[in-house]
């Protein structure tokens, strides 16, 4: 049985009502609204750990909500509902920090997906490691193995990316210098490519990095973690956080870490 707090808002009562008796029945805790008036400061009062917004409500737009999320640092994640089938919306909407969207009607198959990714019971979801020095990747096996996630390894991003087109991580660890294609390539051509353009990316990296490239990775990446001056435990205390409850579209947070073999 699954555990966490979702907020629905959407103008269509069989909508509300379908979704609702699904996530009802999955173990979520409910609570909706079919009006735009006052939602925002409801849903700061509540705290859900996933807000679901239509985005075509007749009195404010699902982004302009979206919008007023962030910018009053509600950090829920939010899945964007539409009936566009076309979604332009919905990825312009992802590009203004939505986690994921859904096109209706809404199948429970996909629904479950996208939530699943969230990880709203607490518990760790699957790891990618693109890391191509092997003792760093024992360290972080061995870590991440501790806490109960699901581990995948690609030596180099080209097996990288063909790990993730095989299933979809809840949360990429990734080397920046790699033979064949660094991780600067990666980070694009992932991000290249919808159905990928949420996953946590968490870069960890020996390199000092310059602005430039530290734009270059801009918004792309949610940690950039040095290799240097603290302990890989501090990192792996965060992940599932991460990944349960990503940050609000903005520039990548930097952090020092050192990995003690």
């Amino acid at each position: 049985m699954k555990t966490g707090k979702i907020f629905l808002l959407d103008d269509d009562e069989l909508v509300v009502t379908m979704l609702s008796r699904a996530l009802k029945k999955d173990g979520y805790e409910i609570k909706t609204e079919l009006e735009t008036d006052g939602v925002v400061n409801k849903i700061r009062s509540w705290s859900p750990d996933v807000v679901m917004l239509d985005i075509n409500m007749p009195e404010q737009s699902g982004i302009d909500i979206l919008q007023e999320l962030r910018r009053k640092e509600i950090d829920s994640q939010v899945v964007m509902l539409t009936a566009d089938d076309t979604a332009e919306t919905a990825v312009k909407a992802m590009k203004l920090g939505a986690a994921d969207y859904l096109t209706k009607p809404i199948h429970p198959e996909k629904l479950s997906a996208v939530l699943n990714r969230f990880r709203l019971d607490g518990s760790p979801g699957s790891v990618l490691i693109i890391e191509d020095d092997e003792p760093s990747r024992q360290l972080l096996r061995r870590l991440l193995s501790k806490d109960g996630w699901k581990i995948d390894e690609a030596p180099n991003a080209i097996e990288g990316l063909e790990k993730v087109a095989q299933s979809i991580p809840s949360l990429i660890l990734l080397d920046l210098m790699m033979p064949g294609m660094d991780g600067f390539e990666f980070v694009n051509r992932l991000r290249a490519e919808e159905p990928y353009r949420a996953i946590p990316i968490i870069v960890l990296t020996a390199m000092t990095l310059s602005e430039e490239e530290r734009r270059t990775l801009g918004e792309k990446v949610t940690r950039i973690a040095y290799k240097a001056s603290t302990s890989w435990t501090s990192l792996m205390s965060e992940l599932t956080g991460i990944v349960n409850r990503q940050p609000p579209a903005g520039p990548p947070v930097e952090q020092k870490y050192e990995a003690r073999l």
